[in-house]
Parts: structure tokens; C-alpha cells; sequence
């Protein structure tokens, strides 16, 4: 990827970027706990592919043989024989970590951290949690609405939906089975998809477009969609499974559907087929954000399963190789940025140099996670799906050079300092 590319992408960002100004304003303030809580993530999960597996992975193969009462008799002999004791004390350890870095409700009893731990886990959460999250309204994308809408933001999204159902015709006719093969053929043609793209994808039709556009960009795509989350779920329990485990309570907590225990086991089941189907790399903390949304809109695991597949393997994405080698993908595009930043917001850039801000603190959340971990509106981050989808990691790079032209006047202030330019 080249900074010439970044740059030229910036226009069609700005167009987009006048319609969500309010957005960007109102939410970039409100990143500070989402930037290092992505940053601490993406920081643990290299340590815990490799430090962990070798004691946890015994703990998650050995477990599914065990029933609820082999916990509770290992409890009582555990005075009597060391071996016992030493168990009953891992899996303390254990619970204590799935519980602490949880941002939604943690387990409350001692059975529900043990059911996270059986094979099939069972994620279930108490009755009282479900029906709080329930009793709240939720919008068209499945997310709790934190507050009304004011009048003028009403009026707004009134004139958006007539539009959006103008779209949906498009878009429709567009994906027919009849048009699509056309399109992908044609580069003149294809270049319908990136301008409707910009303007947004219409919400009953992302399932669908976001499948079809990764499809066509991978030339290595699963050969049998049908069945492929079971087909690679059997084959081993994976050495991170205790971190894919941990990693679900954790995954869009702003969403009553995932605190359901069939979506979080569907999501457990897709996150460990694709560790199994890319076993040279496979799972890291951050991949489970862009599991989960495929799963919130295709509801099928298999074509949830093969469009992460796709966006990780697909050859304009390719999102697993900033994962791979220790993320050297991720330093290269930190450079990349850093470059950019440097063009556009020379003073931004010297602040943060001065400052001795590393990249690695923040762009684990902003490349890794493309975002799906921040405080942001829901329509922002399906707009920041589908543009990725279309156009790759060099989205990622525009989103966030918008958002420093949003602060500028805050990161690039003499006066600010650490505790001012981080949050943001």
C-alpha cells in the first residue's frame, strides 16, 4: 500500500466524512477507554497465542470429559491429595482472568465460569441480565439506543430512510444473479459498487453484498461453503481455545443478540474454525469483532465463517497479515501512517513524536479491530464495514486521518499533553 493511494482515497473519504461530522465529533471524545482497551488486547494476544496455550489448552481438552459434579467432588478431595488442590487452584486463576477484562456482565456463579469451560462451553448468562439488556430499545442494526434522537436528528434519518429504500433497488438489481457476473467482469461496471459503497449500503442489503464482494476477492475461497465451520471445528481443539473462550463475553457487549448463549456459542464455533483453517497463523484477539458482525447480519455460521475467511485471506484485504510474524503487517502500516499523518498534519505529527506516542498504542484498535471496538454510532461502524469490504485496509487509513482532522486543533495545542492526546 502506498501513501499515494491513501491520499487519493482521503477525497471520496471527505464526502462521507461532511454527513457524519456530528458523529466524529461527538464520539472521538469518548474513545478513551475503547483506544486502551483495544490496545491492551492486541498488545496480550501475541503473549497468550504462545505463553498460554501450552497450560490452558490441556485445561480445555482435558475439561470436556467432565460434568458439573466432577467439579464439585475435585473441590472436596482437594484437601486430601496436592494434584487436586493444584487443579482446583488453576481454574480459580482461570476465572479470575475470564472475569477481570470482561466489559459486559461477568459470570456470577461458580457454574456459569465452569460452563464456559465445557465442551461444547456454555455461555450462558443470569436471567436478570437478559432481561435488563431486552428491556431496552435497540436500533434497525441490533444495538442499544443509549438516547433519544433529537428532532432535528429525526428529521434527518426520516429523509435518509426514503433514500435508502431507493437504494435497495439498486443494490438489488445489481447483486441478481443475472447482473453480477457482468459487473465482476467489467471494471468500468464495478466501479458502480465502490460509488454506491461510499454512500453507504443499504442495511438489507449488506448480508448479502458484503458476501458477494469477498467472494470475488479471493481467488483461494472455500471450495464447499456448506458446512465448513463444522468440517473445521472437528478437526482439534486449538492451543488459544481458552482465549477465544475469554474473547467472547468481551465481543460487542452494546448488543442484546450477543449475550444470547446460542449467537456466543455460534461465534465460539466460527472463531475456532478459522484458527483450524488457518493453522500457520490462527486465532488473534481483534478477529472476533469482525466475526461477530458478519454473524449479527448473515445469522448463517457457515457464510458468517467464509466472509471472515475471505477478508482475511482475500487479496485485497488481506487483514491476517498484520497478525503474522510478531504483526509485522501492522508495523509496515504503521510506517505507512505515520508517513500520512506527517503529510497532512506535519504539527499532529511533531506533537506526537515529542510526546513519544508509539503507533502500537493506538492502531491495533483502529487496524486490527477496523474500529468495531470503539464507542462509535452503529451507523458509523457498518459504514466503516462496508468500505473496507470494498476497498481494503487503505479505508482504515482514511477513516483515521479523518478523525485527526476532527481534533486537530486538540492534539496539535502546545498545552496538551499525554493525558489529553491519548484519549482522543
Amino acid at each position: 500500500m502506498s501513501s499515494k493511494d491513501t491520499t487519493s482515497n482521503e477525497d471520496s473519504d471527505s464526502t462521507d466524512s461532511n454527513s457524519n461530522d456530528s458523529s466524529h465529533e461527538s464520539q472521538s471524545s469518548k474513545s478513551t477507554h475503547s483506544h486502551s482497551d483495544a490496545q491492551s488486547a492486541s498488545s496480550s494476544s501475541h503473549e497468550e497465542s504462545k505463553s498460554q496455550p501450552k497450560t490452558e489448552s490441556k485445561a480445555s481438552t482435558t475439561k470436556p470429559s467432565n460434568t458439573s459434579s466432577d467439579h464439585s467432588t475435585a473441590s472436596k478431595d482437594s484437601s486430601e491429595e496436592e494434584s487436586s488442590e493444584e487443579t482446583a487452584s488453576h481454574k480459580s486463576q482461570s476465572s479470575q482472568e475470564v472475569t477481570k477484562p470482561t466489559q459486559v456482565q461477568p459470570p456470577s456463579t461458580s457454574s456459569e465460569l465452569q460452563g464456559m469451560f465445557k465442551d461444547p462451553p456454555d455461555f450462558s448468562v443470569t436471567q436478570d441480565v437478559l432481561d435488563e439488556a431486552n428491556s431496552k430499545p435497540i436500533d434497525e442494526f441490533g444495538f442499544i439506543i443509549k438516547r433519544a434522537p433529537t428532532p432535528e436528528e429525526e428529521r434527518l434519518n426520516k429523509a435518509y430512510q426514503k433514500k435508502e429504500l431507493e437504494r435497495e433497488k439498486k443494490w438489488e438489481t445489481m447483486m441478481s444473479k443475472h447482473n453480477w457476473p457482468k459487473i465482476l467482469s467489467n471494471r468500468r461496471k464495478y466501479r458502480k459498487v465502490k460509488t454506491r459503497a461510499i454512500k453507504g449500503i443499504p442495511n438489507k442489503c449488506r448480508a448479502k453484498a458484503w458476501r458477494l464482494i469477498l467472494e470475488a476477492n479471493n481467488k483461494h475461497k472455500l471450495e464447499e461453503v456448506e458446512n465448513s465451520v463444522q468440517r473445521f471445528y472437528d478437526q482439534e481443539v486449538p492451543a488459544v481455545d481458552h482465549t477465544i473462550r475469554v474473547d467472547i463475553p468481551r465481543t460487542l457487549p452494546q448488543v442484546p443478540q450477543f449475550l444470547q448463549a446460542d449467537t456466543r456459542l455460534n461465534l465460539y464455533r466460527i472463531l475456532r474454525a478459522y484458527n483450524n483453517s488457518d493453522n500457520t497463523l490462527g486465532y488473534f484477539q481483534g478477529m472476533n469483532f469482525h466475526a461477530a458482525i458478519f454473524l449479527l447480519y448473515m445469522k448463517d455460521s457457515d457464510e458468517a465463517f467464509s466472509s471472515l475467511y475471505n477478508l482475511m485471506k482475500g487479496e485485497k484485504h488481506r487483514l491476517r497479515d498484520l497478525f503474522a510474524d510478531g504483526f509485522k503487517g501492522l508495523q509496515q502500516l504503521n510506517k505507512v501512517w505515520m508517513v500520512c499523518l506527517e503529510r497532512h498534519f506535519k504539527a499532529v505529527h511533531t506533537k506526537l513524536i515529542r510526546l513519544d506516542i508509539d503507533p502500537m498504542l493506538y492502531t491495533p484498535s483502529w487496524f486490527l479491530c477496523a474500529f468495531l471496538d470503539m464507542d462509535f454510532p452503529a451507523p458509523l461502524l457498518m459504514r466503516i464495514v462496508d468500505r473496507l469490504v470494498v476497498f481494503g485496509l487503505r479505508q482504515l487509513l482514511s477513516l483515521g486521518l479523518a478523525i485527526i482532522d476532527l481534533n486537530e486543533s486538540k492534539l496539535a495545542d502546545p498545552k496538551a499533553q499525554m493525558e489529553i492526546v491519548l484519549p482522543i
